[in-house]
């Protein structure tokens, strides 16, 4: 792993390598055959790399969904857990029931005893401050600190930035602005995940909304804590660029222009409505 000191921060590309983005716990879907609940989770899959952000807070939901998707938990090798609440970490424990040999990256306030769990369930947990790259073109934003102490993804690609949160509670738009100062050269193509936007006064909300703009935030699809408001509002702002997610939901930036069709192989299992769905979201990136 590299180390935060040793991290170059903005240096790099992403060549050669498609990234895949699928939502497998929400509280809303986009198939009736993909079950809902309280929390977030996405499998970033960036070339050879695979990753689960968040667990959602039921592991036998994390699970099913992810049958039905076709994906192989046991081909997850990283677990990044945004923050310690049960809608994010919740489904862990069955996740490592099944895979122990993911490496779990938490912010580095997460309790010890979490920590000595995840430890017990076999896999490597390792705490995480500052910023740092994971992988190639997998990086961690490091640990937001506040009420709520939160950690979120960012993932470099073809089209640029790609950050995923799992509530937001320190805003988005910090958030944001934090992988801008990481990635000061690159574009910020999509943010995706919870932004909580709940318990916000009506300028507050402007003011992020002038803010993302600001930084010239390209899309954002909102999940989960995001209520109808929250979604209503960015929808609004963003336009053609808002994109519709819930569980199901598919996001592909390619390196290269392809036959999409090809890259929905492997999730044969669901409705041909729902791969029209997908088909449609995916052809956004």
């Amino acid at each position: 792993m590299m180390k935060s000191n040793n991290f170059q921060l903005g240096v790099g590309s992403h060549k050669g390598n498609d990234v895949h983005l699928t939502v497998i716990y929400d509280s809303v879907s986009t198939a009736p055959d993909l079950q809902t609940g309280q929390g977030f989770a996405c499998v970033a899959e960036v070339g050879p790399t695979t990753v689960l952000f968040d667990t959602g807070s039921d592991g036998s939901i994390l699970l099913a969904n992810m049958r039905k998707l076709g994906i192989d938990p046991g081909q997850i090798q990283i677990v990044i857990i945004s923050h310690n609440r049960s809608g994010h970490v919740g489904g862990l424990y069955d996740f490592l029931a099944v895979n122990q040999d993911a490496v779990v990256y938490v912010p580095e306030s997460f309790p010890f005893s979490i920590i000595e769990n995840i430890k017990k369930a076999g896999a490597e947990v390792i705490p995480i401050i500052s910023p740092m790259e994971l992988q190639p073109n997998i990086f961690t934003l490091g640990e937001f600190t506040s009420y709520f102490k939160e950690q979120a993804m960012a993932l470099r690609t073809s089209k640029g930035i790609v950050v995923i949160t799992g509530c937001a509670h320190h805003s988005i738009l910090t958030i944001m602005q934090k992988a801008k100062e990481i990635f000061p050269e690159e574009p910020l193509f999509l943010a995706l995940g919870g932004f909580h936007f709940g318990g916000l006064g009506s300028k507050d909300k402007t003011n992020i909304l002038a803010g993302l703009k600001k930084l010239r935030l390209k899309k954002i699809a909102p999940s989960y804590c995001c209520e109808e408001t929250c979604r209503m509002l960015l929808k609004k702002d963003f336009g053609e660029n808002y994109v519709e997610m819930g569980v199901g939901g598919i996001i592909i930036i390619n390196s290269i222009k392809e036959n999409k069709r090809n890259i929905r192989i492997r999730r044969k299992k669901l409705t041909e409505d729902h791969y029209l769905l997908m088909k449609a979201i995916a052809e956004l990136a």
